[in-house]
């Protein structure tokens, strides 16, 4: 049984040593297995220690077999500028010591390892071809390693793992040691090396797993939608427990060994159901179908041509927005922009259902996103939250104790398994950022960019305008400041 099947037994399973089997030939091999799993693994930034730790815990679980191949690359950043770094966050530096502690770009044939004392701060698997310099946020770095992986290991069904820091609509994969001080891989690029991968091998992978931060987002989703069959990833922040990604790879040897290699389908079913237990690493996480985001994009183009024609209140509108899920709760204050990206079925329902909303054009279309993403997503879960937020600090009235107001948020995910941009601040909307939001495909070609634009206009023209009528005054524009 692989992984996890709803059951902590199912789980001590997938957990469990394989036996060594006979690995795939190094270079070239061309006998063909169930699998192969691509680990790209970037650690060319603060994520570094917990990149090389990852390495060693595949390792301790499982690697390449007589049915899967695991082939991983792993970058890391140098001492020195992760020192640097750490000092600049007001983090404390401790190098790991793993393997040298070196920096740069290697290639791994991943083999499980009974790992001695000895070796405890050591990667074991073969190093492949020599060590580089390249930046783990460069896309042709990806598509690389793709053509690499899917021309020198095949196998009947493919899967990729691309680990590191997630943005959502913003990319992932960053470079924090790069020349520009911070690079990161935008969704355009990610999925154009998947495209260079599938030109060059004449195949495609058939699930792709994020384990990244906010990548659930319909706008990766649908600029992914003809790169794999499956897309697995997160609407919410995730932590680097999810960097433990062993006992995954050794169901999927489990499944071919028992005689019942694992579908893609049923394996991407399967790793979301892997943090049922473990809610540390990934509060949300959902399976997308990607070929469907076809019809998630038509649908939400639909329900935007008719907001755009209708006459409904703009402020009836946002609370719809604002009634929908957000992100970024963590233990603390709730991140700025994060807060911005909303569940996507949860605004079509607001939409949907909301009282202030007559137009019943725009209600059909709403219904209509929410069932194309009820067909999209076709596993999902969603853990409780809790969020502190300090509001302040005071003194007692004798000036003995101090005290701090502290507000207590608590719930359960309403996260459906798709997010979008949904930003409700001027401010946002009228940064350089935007201009990027608006190539993406999805945002283009359904002009929910240009929406977005529109409805914080008027919100803020009406706020003005209720403004002046409560006291009378016109308000009048902002003078810049002298210099």
């Amino acid at each position: 049984m692989l992984i996890s099947n709803h059951t902590k037994a199912a789980q001590a399973q997938a957990n469990k040593k394989p036996a060594k089997a006979k690995p795939a030939a190094e270079e070239g091999g061309q006998e063909i297995k169930d699998w192969t799993v691509l680990m790209y693994i970037a650690g060319d930034n603060d994520l570094e220690p917990y990149a090389a730790h990852m390495m060693q815990q595949i390792e301790d679980k499982c690697g390449t077999t007589e049915n899967i191949n695991v082939v991983a690359q792993l970058g890391r950043m140098e001492q020195g500028d992760l020192k640097k770094l750490y000092e600049g966050q007001g983090r404390k530096y401790e190098p790991t010591g793993i393997d040298g502690d070196w920096g740069g770009m290697r290639r791994y044939l991943v083999t499980q390892q009974d790992r001695t004392e000895d070796q405890s701060g050591k990667i074991l698997s073969k190093v492949i071809g020599k060590p580089t310099d390249k930046k783990m946020s460069d896309a042709t770095t990806l598509a690389d390693f793709l053509v690499y992986g899917m021309k020198n290991y095949p196998s009947k069904h493919t899967m990729v793992v691309l680990a590191d820091h997630g943005g959502g609509w913003l990319g992932a994969f960053t470079s924090d040691a790069s020349a520009s001080g911070h690079s990161i891989m935008t969704p355009d690029q990610i999925s154009s090396a998947f495209k260079i991968a599938e030109t060059a091998t004449g195949k495609k992978p058939e699930v792709v797993d994020m384990v990244a931060c906010l990548m659930a987002t319909s706008e990766v989703a649908y600029q992914m939608k003809d790169r794999a069959k499956y897309l697995l990833a997160s609407e919410e922040i995730g932590t680097t427990a999810s960097f433990d990604y062993g006992p995954i790879i050794a169901g999927i040897d489990e499944a071919s060994k028992s005689g019942k290699p694992v579908s893609p389908k049923t394996l991407a079913k399967n790793i979301v159901h892997t943090y049922d237990d473990n809610p540390e690493a990934f509060k949300t996480k959902s399976a997308v179908d990607l070929p469907k985001m076809a019809a998630v994009k038509e649908t939400f183009k639909v329900l935007v041509d008719q907001l755009k024609a209708s006459k409904i209140a703009p402020e009836a509108v946002a609370a719809a927005i604002q009634g929908a899920q957000n992100f970024g709760i963590t233990e603390g204050a709730i991140y700025p922009f994060y807060d911005e990206i909303r569940d996507l079925k949860g605004l079509a329902d607001n939409l949907t259902n909301a009282e202030l909303i007559d137009d019943k054009k725009v209600r059909a279309a709403a219904k209509a996103v929410s069932l194309a993403v009820e067909a999209s997503v076709i596993d999902n879960l969603a853990h409780d939250y809790k969020r502190y937020e300090e509001k302040g600090e005071g003194r007692t009235l004798d000036g003995k104790e101090t005290f701090k107001d502290v507000r207590i948020y608590e719930g359960t995910y309403q996260s459906h398994g798709l997010s979008v941009f949904a930003p409700l601040s001027e401010k946002l909307v009228k940064s350089a950022k935007m201009a990027e939001y608006g190539a993406l495909d999805f945002t283009k070609e359904t002009g929910w960019g240009e929406y977005i634009g529109q409805l914080n206009k008027a919100l803020v023209a009406n706020a003005k305008e209720r403004a002046e009528a409560e006291t009378g005054v016109v308000a009048r524009p902002e003078t810049p400041p002298e210099v």
